[in-house]
């Protein structure tokens, strides 16, 4: 609940400065598997989408993000620059909203997805995200 509303945050605050016009969705495709049901289904959703609305890939098992190490209490946690992690970070924010299509696996979602998901907690607290914040 919380992370949505932190999502619906960041989009008003896009919507009040007019700057949401063609930011992408962006997918992010949590399974093992490549072209298995779970992409089949996101990419299905996809094309209901308006043509106009843009759309951004990023498959977490293609390039994996490393495990996350919560330094948010220990350290600055300066913002990343390079590599997984920072490719993400940015499509995140640069994103209106964000799709999590994800498998079950003994009822929670997939390792990948839940180590963006703990990415994401992290980077409630670097500059990029709290500078956007209201």
């Amino acid at each position: 609940m919380h992370t949505h509303m932190m999502q619906r945050r960041l989009i008003d605050v896009r919507r009040a400065s007019g700057d949401d016009h063609g930011s992408p969705f962006l997918f992010v495709l949590g399974s093992a598997r490549p072209e298995g049901n779970t992409e089949l289904l996101a990419r299905r959703a996809a094309e209901q989408l308006p043509p106009d609305v843009g759309r951004q890939w990023i498959d977490l098992t293609a390039d994996p993000l490393p495990d996350f190490e919560d330094l948010r209490h220990d350290s600055d946690h300066v913002r990343p620059t390079e590599g997984p992690v920072a490719r993400l970070l940015d499509a995140t924010l640069a994103a209106t909203d964000v799709v999590i299509a994800s498998p079950l696996y003994w009822y929670s979602v997939s390792a990948q997805t839940k180590r963006y998901l703990d990415h994401w907690s992290g980077w409630l607290r670097t500059p990029a995200w709290t500078s956007i914040r209201p």
